[in-house]
């Protein structure tokens, strides 16, 4: 599957571009910002999981905890610094409550 983009914007106003992908699937030896999402029947995507890892495939190595909660895709933004991945992460916090 091609990948898509994601426009998410935080509770600061602040956007940010993730990339989607469903899963399982392969990402890089980067770090960022992810959330586990779940695909909705109406196309929309429900927020499972937000969180931050310096490493990408580290993360994915874990994707069965990602079926375990019902998730059908990954999206995610490369961050390498550490407080920047989780100054974004608590800033899209929010959207676990929608």
């Amino acid at each position: 599957m091609k990948n898509s983009t994601l426009n998410i914007r935080g509770k600061s106003g602040t956007s940010y571009i993730f990339h989607t992908y469903r899963l399982p699937t392969k990402l890089t030896a980067v770090g960022g910002v992810y959330m586990y999402l779940k695909l909705q029947k109406n196309g929309d995507f429900k927020v499972l999981k937000i969180g931050n890892t310096h490493n990408f495939i580290d993360e994915m190595a874990n994707h069965n905890q990602a079926k375990k909660i019902g998730a059908t895709h990954i999206t995610a933004i490369q961050k390498n610094n550490k407080a920047k991945r989780e100054q974004i992460a608590n800033d899209i916090r929010y959207l676990l409550k929608r």
